[in-house]
């Protein structure tokens, strides 16, 4: 099954860069579109290989973690830095919610926490912040969406917790527990480009190296809430 999932999602990318090849050759004219077609989906499938590659990493035990103290907060500040631009241009607002003590010293491998956030909001950006014209954009509407995403850090004792917060279409309960699944993806998303249903099940891995959990559940407006927890 997985080679098949694999086999399939290389070929779409590989499809349209033999239409558009041989659309530059019949149509000179056409030469520099074509190609910007061409750059675009060499890049998906770069990425779908350096994603699968991961995962063979996480599946041999050979991660790489270079453990070390560092403080969180800052990286969620980075994080919000990185990406307030790219939700405001989606019409939505990114909030970042810290405690008002300051968070304590993490020891894991902050460049892995930084890509499990990275993933976490790139699926809240996809799924709650649908472009304008998409289909998902009136059902959110309808829901009261305020097309708000929000990070925020809680402590407990021996253990830290962030959660990212969106207020879209949320996750049908018999797919959560499959969710980090490789390749899975909720029927309405099958046909969306660069979502290859790697992301979640990479920040599986990345947690589970760090002896840490993650999870989901329906935020308080029927979203989805995913929570990451890591031992300090």
């Amino acid at each position: 099954e997985f080679v098949a999932a694999v086999s399939h999602e290389l070929r779409s990318p590989f499809a349209v860069i033999q239409t558009s090849a041989d659309a530059a050759v019949a149509s000179p004219s056409e030469c520099r579109r074509s190609l910007s077609v061409i750059r675009k989906e060499c890049r998906r499938g770069s990425s779908l290989i350096k994603n699968l590659l991961l995962l063979v990493t996480a599946d041999r035990k050979e991660w790489a973690i270079r453990k070390r103290e560092f403080e969180m907060d800052e990286l969620l500040l980075n994080l919000l830095e990185m990406y307030e631009p790219i939700v405001f241009s989606k019409g939505g607002t990114l909030s970042l919610l810290l405690p008002d003590a300051p968070l304590p010293l993490v020891s894991a491998d902050p460049g892995l926490c930084l890509q499990i956030f990275t993933i976490l909001l790139e699926n809240a950006i996809a799924y709650a912040l649908p472009d304008e014209g998409d289909a998902q954009e009136e059902a959110c509407v309808c829901a009261g969406n305020k097309r708000q995403i929000i990070l925020q850090a809680k402590t407990a004792p021996n253990r830290l917790t962030v959660c990212v917060t969106d207020h879209g279409p949320g996750i049908p309960d018999e797919q959560k527990s499959r969710i980090f699944d490789r390749f899975y993806r909720a029927e309405r998303s099958r046909t969306a480009k660069g979502h290859f249903g790697l992301g979640l099940s990479i920040a599986w891995e990345i947690v589970a190296t760090h002896q840490g959990s993650i999870s989901v559940k329906d935020s308080e407006t029927g979203g989805s809430l995913f929570t990451v927890t890591l031992p300090q």
